[in-house]
Protein backbone atom coordinates (compact mmCIF):
# COMPACT_ATOMS: atom_id res chain seq x y z
CA UNK A 1 0.00 0.00 0.00
CA UNK A 2 0.57 3.30 -0.74
CA UNK A 3 3.02 5.31 2.72
CA UNK A 4 1.10 8.46 2.04
CA UNK A 5 -1.83 6.06 2.41
CA UNK A 6 -0.88 4.42 5.56
CA UNK A 7 0.47 7.58 7.40
CA UNK A 8 -2.73 9.23 6.37
CA UNK A 9 -4.71 6.22 8.17
CA UNK A 10 -2.93 6.26 11.12
CA UNK A 11 -3.49 9.79 11.74
CA UNK A 12 -7.28 9.49 10.82
CA UNK A 13 -7.14 6.63 13.23
CA UNK A 14 -5.18 8.34 16.09
CA UNK A 15 -7.48 11.69 15.75
CA UNK A 16 -10.51 9.64 16.02
CA UNK A 17 -9.72 6.71 18.65
CA UNK A 18 -11.71 8.28 21.29
CA UNK A 19 -15.06 8.53 19.16
CA UNK A 20 -17.64 6.72 20.21
CA UNK A 21 -20.56 7.63 17.79
CA UNK A 22 -18.99 5.94 14.82
CA UNK A 23 -19.08 9.54 12.97
CA UNK A 24 -15.19 10.44 12.29
CA UNK A 25 -13.84 13.70 12.15
CA UNK A 26 -10.81 15.13 10.44
CA UNK A 27 -8.87 17.95 11.46
CA UNK A 28 -7.93 20.54 8.82
CA UNK A 29 -4.51 19.42 8.54
CA UNK A 30 -5.42 15.93 7.70
CA UNK A 31 -8.67 17.26 4.80
CA UNK A 32 -5.00 19.13 3.69
CA UNK A 33 -3.23 15.96 3.47
CA UNK A 34 -5.99 14.38 1.67
CA UNK A 35 -6.73 16.62 -1.00
CA UNK A 36 -3.19 16.67 -1.75
CA UNK A 37 -2.51 13.41 -2.32
CA UNK A 38 -5.78 13.23 -4.48
CA UNK A 39 -4.47 16.07 -6.53
CA UNK A 40 -1.40 14.60 -7.52
CA UNK A 41 -3.15 11.16 -7.76
CA UNK A 42 -5.50 12.90 -10.46
CA UNK A 43 -2.42 14.15 -11.90
CA UNK A 44 -1.23 10.46 -12.48
CA UNK A 45 -5.08 8.76 -13.74
CA UNK A 46 -6.59 7.96 -10.78
CA UNK A 47 -10.08 8.86 -9.89
CA UNK A 48 -11.49 10.33 -6.79
CA UNK A 49 -13.56 6.96 -5.86
CA UNK A 50 -10.70 4.96 -5.90
CA UNK A 51 -8.34 7.89 -4.29
CA UNK A 52 -11.31 8.07 -1.71
CA UNK A 53 -11.74 4.64 -1.07
CA UNK A 54 -8.03 3.92 -0.18
CA UNK A 55 -7.75 6.49 2.19
CA UNK A 56 -11.24 5.18 3.51
CA UNK A 57 -13.13 8.52 3.20
CA UNK A 58 -16.13 8.91 1.78
CA UNK A 59 -16.23 10.49 -1.78
CA UNK A 60 -18.51 13.23 -0.92
CA UNK A 61 -16.30 14.22 1.61
CA UNK A 62 -13.00 14.28 0.03
CA UNK A 63 -14.91 16.04 -2.83
CA UNK A 64 -16.21 18.59 -0.57
CA UNK A 65 -12.59 18.94 0.42
CA UNK A 66 -10.96 19.08 -2.76
CA UNK A 67 -13.98 22.07 -3.33
CA UNK A 68 -12.95 24.11 -0.06
CA UNK A 69 -9.24 23.61 -0.49
CA UNK A 70 -9.93 25.87 -4.00
CA UNK A 71 -10.51 29.01 -2.68
CA UNK A 72 -8.44 30.71 0.37
CA UNK A 73 -9.36 34.22 1.68
CA UNK A 74 -7.24 37.27 0.38
CA UNK A 75 -6.74 40.92 0.56
CA UNK A 76 -5.82 43.07 -1.13
CA UNK A 77 -3.83 46.30 0.30
CA UNK A 78 -2.47 49.04 -1.50
CA UNK A 79 1.11 49.67 -0.61
CA UNK A 80 1.18 52.48 -3.77
CA UNK A 81 -0.86 55.47 -3.95
CA UNK A 82 -3.96 54.18 -6.28
CA UNK A 83 -2.94 56.67 -9.08
CA UNK A 84 0.15 54.42 -9.54
CA UNK A 85 -0.79 51.44 -11.30
CA UNK A 86 1.07 49.07 -9.75
CA UNK A 87 1.88 45.58 -11.08
CA UNK A 88 0.38 42.67 -9.87
CA UNK A 89 1.89 39.17 -9.40
CA UNK A 90 -0.31 36.19 -9.71
CA UNK A 91 0.91 32.80 -8.87
CA UNK A 92 -1.92 29.55 -8.77
CA UNK A 93 -1.69 26.50 -6.77
CA UNK A 94 -1.00 24.89 -10.13
CA UNK A 95 2.18 26.94 -10.28
CA UNK A 96 1.09 29.08 -13.23
CA UNK A 97 2.64 32.78 -12.39
CA UNK A 98 1.47 35.85 -14.10
CA UNK A 99 3.67 39.22 -13.72
CA UNK A 100 4.01 42.50 -14.83
CA UNK A 101 0.19 43.17 -15.45
CA UNK A 102 -2.02 45.92 -13.53
CA UNK A 103 -4.85 44.60 -12.30
CA UNK A 104 -7.52 45.09 -14.79
CA UNK A 105 -5.60 43.24 -17.12
CA UNK A 106 -5.34 40.35 -14.49
CA UNK A 107 -9.08 40.57 -14.09
CA UNK A 108 -9.68 39.93 -17.86
CA UNK A 109 -7.03 37.43 -18.49
CA UNK A 110 -8.58 35.41 -15.54
CA UNK A 111 -12.04 35.87 -16.80
CA UNK A 112 -10.99 34.26 -20.47
CA UNK A 113 -9.56 31.22 -18.57
CA UNK A 114 -12.44 30.09 -17.47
Amino acid sequence: MDPAVVAFRRAAARENRDRRDGARRYSTTLQQRAVAYWTARDRAGDGLQDVAMALGVPRQTLQRWARAARFHPIAVTPDRPASAAAPVLVISEAGLRVEGLDLESIVQLVARLR
